[in-house]
């Protein structure tokens, strides 16, 4: 079973859920947000309506339910829709982070997931014991946060987004471990410090907490199978004909999704590109790794490099890059990652 982003949250749901057991037996989860709260049946019905406002529904709203205005809808005012109200930051007040990904599983205690999917796996809560391959890329939030402010982001406004988040507090913690630097003060625009923000609390920390918290439980004999950690970290050659003209900020970065066409090595004739002879390589490095998962439960040997399981005592992980090759690293992100162990995540374990 493989899942990127909203797949991805499928995945950690399926491997959550009673009723899935036994329909697959390896997972594949890439660039989840293990940090990002999952909606609630109590906090749902607010974006809901919020979508239905920007649909032009909000006379259904008042009358017979937004239901029926919605249905008759044709799918691009339905889109139109979602990204305005992704971009409403009063949709879901004390709930911000959720307008990140307007269409997610809900947690409840009737719904089948009963707990957010960091807690399951942290918990076991029930975590289906089955190989789990996991990993993200190096800038995964930049484009969610240009998506969210598309003009600069003022001190004032960063402060009080952080702070319906995380708590007045804990964003003068948050701050004081990441400094605004003086070409963000000099721009007045405080987007790329959000960035690095979240690029670890809700992608790359909250990912190593969770896998670090299964291989733990295999160490202690709770689980039997393995969990394999990966860290994406090229930028495509041909990021312009990739990204424009929807978003330029990704050009030269390694956002969220870049990872995609190497495992999938798509034609890219149709946008005039070619990957370079790194990139080529790159791709099938990744694809063998990947088949190699699906079909053994273990990623083995690619490029000559072999992909170990992660352990608690160095966090081996693979290191997926273009030019050099891949590599094994350790513990990479061990020391900015503990900080945000230390917090507790208490946004998605409590949101």
């Amino acid at each position: 079973i493989f899942g990127e982003s909203a797949g991805g949250m499928s995945v950690a749901c399926h491997l959550l859920m009673s009723e899935s057991a036994g329909l697959f037996s390896q997972a594949i989860i890439e660039s989840e947000p293990f940090g990002l709260p999952f909606r609630t049946s109590k906090t749902y019905p607010s974006f809901s309506a919020t979508l239905a406002r920007k649909a032009k529904c909000a006379g259904a709203l008042q009358k017979k339910g937004w239901e029926p205005c919605m249905r008759a809808l044709n799918v691009s005012l339905v889109l139109e829709a979602q990204a305005a109200a992704e971009k409403d930051l009063f949709a879901e007040v004390g709930h911000f982070l959720d307008t990140f990904i307007p269409f997610s599983p809900v947690v409840g205690p009737t719904v089948g997931l009963t707990v957010q999917p960091l807690q399951g796996f942290v918990t076991n809560r029930s975590v289906a014991d089955v190989p789990l391959m996991v990993g993200v890329n190096r800038q995964e939030s930049l484009l969610f946060i240009y998506e969210a402010f598309s003009s600069k982001l003022s001190k004032v406004e960063e402060d009080a987004v952080l702070g319906v988040i995380f708590g007045v507090s804990t964003t003068v913690t948050i701050n004081k471990r990441y400094p605004r630097t003086a070409a963000q003060k000099a721009a007045h625009d405080y987007r790329n410090h959000s960035v690095n923000i979240t690029n670890d609390c809700l992608f790359r920390c909250a990912t190593r907490h969770a896998a670090l918290s299964l291989t733990k439980q295999r160490s202690q004999g709770v689980r039997a199978s393995p969990t394999f950690l990966y860290h994406f970290d090229h930028v495509i050659s041909f990021g312009s004909a990739f990204w424009l003209p929807s978003t330029p900020v990704c050009v030269d970065a390694v956002c969220h999704g870049e990872e995609l066409p190497f495992v999938f090595d798509p034609n890219t004739s149709s946008v005039n590109r070619s990957f370079t002879a790194d990139e080529a390589a790159l791709a099938l490095s990744m694809q063998t790794y990947w088949s190699n998962f699906a079909k053994s439960g273990a990623p083995g040997v690619a490029a000559g490099v072999a992909w170990p399981e992660l352990n608690a005592a160095n966090e081996s992980a693979i290191h997926l890059r273009g030019a050099g090759g891949n590599i094994v690293d350790h513990a990479v992100y061990a020391d900015r990652c503990e900080f945000w162990d230390g917090l507790g995540y208490e946004w998605v374990l409590n949101p």
